[in-house]
């Protein structure tokens, strides 16, 4: 029978740095998304802005997939179904930004401390559930 790979921890802290990096940029992407949908949200969703913020999420949730980075997979995952049902809306509410900059404040807080930083005090069962409920919202 052959196991799963495991990386060792050398190998693992190494991807975790490049996750990290990846991960910055990602959260640029979604962060000046967010300010873009403050200031106009009918603009940011008609020039495209918030499909760029779905890929940028959708990326994220894929490289912290990789790395094992479940907590960063689940919000990454609940913020881009949000996105994708502002995406589809012809109002976009502005609890969305709000909820946007949880969810990246609570990503950074976990990638900091998977790279050393200071532990991470993250409810992510609550930010998802939160995420999630206004996706469904009608």
């Amino acid at each position: 029978m052959s196991k799963a790979f495991r990386p060792d921890d050398d190998l693992r802290r190494q991807l975790l740095e490049i996750f990290a990096g990846e991960a910055r940029d990602e959260l640029d992407t979604l962060s000046s998304g967010l300010v873009a949908l403050e200031a106009d949200p009918q603009a940011a969703v008609g020039s495209g802005k918030v499909e760029e913020m779905m890929r940028a999420a959708h990326s994220l949730k894929g490289s912290a997939r990789a790395v094992e980075l479940e907590p960063v997979d689940r919000i990454s995952h609940a913020l881009e179904n949000l996105l994708r049902a502002e995406s589809g809306r012809t109002e976009v509410s502005g609890e969305t930004a709000d909820l946007g900059y949880r969810a990246l404040d609570a990503i950074e807080a976990i990638v900091g401390a998977a790279t050393g930083g200071p532990p991470a005090e993250v409810n992510v069962t609550a930010i998802c559930d939160e995420l999630n409920e206004a996706a469904a919202e009608d």
